[in-house]
């Protein structure tokens, strides 16, 4: 079985009037098919990683991936 090396992104920071705003690289926003406007969702699980995707999660997905984890 071949694995495809993870990907990681780094984010910037900046400040948006009274928030923080993240930069998100052109190559992920492409990936995750993003444009202004659009919404993420971010996951947490319980070791304190977090997830990031264009869609709603489901809120079952993450108790199944727990299960299948073991």
């Amino acid at each position: 079985m071949v694995t495809t090396p993870a990907k990681h992104y780094a984010l910037s920071l900046v400040e948006a009037e009274d928030s923080l705003a993240a930069i998100f690289p052109d190559e992920l926003l492409s990936h995750l098919q993003l444009k202004v406007g659009d919404e993420i969702y971010l996951t947490e699980s319980d070791d304190g990683s977090l997830f990031i995707s264009a869609k709603k999660p489901d809120p079952g997905t993450h108790n199944v991936l727990q299960d299948l984890a073991g």
